[in-house]
């Protein structure tokens, strides 16, 4: 099976990947203009396919019992 060591930080790192994401679709809401400058569209592409991605992966690996685990 997968060591402790990376469940943890391959859950930090999903999370830290949609925070970022989430900035950026919240962005969207505020200014499309300064989104769409500052990651282009095929950084808009990338997030429409890696938010659904993340949420996948979070969902499989059991994301919330990991970051419990590692900060109980």
């Amino acid at each position: 099976m997968v060591s402790d060591f990376v469940r943890v930080y391959g859950s930090l790192l999903t999370i830290a990947l949609w925070a970022v994401g989430a900035f950026f679709v919240v962005a969207l809401f505020v200014s499309v203009e300064w989104t769409i400058d500052t990651i282009g569209l095929p950084g808009l592409a990338v997030l429409t396919v890696g938010m659904p991605i993340l949420a996948v992966l979070s969902y499989l690996t059991d994301l919330p019992g990991n970051v419990r685990e590692a900060f109980a």
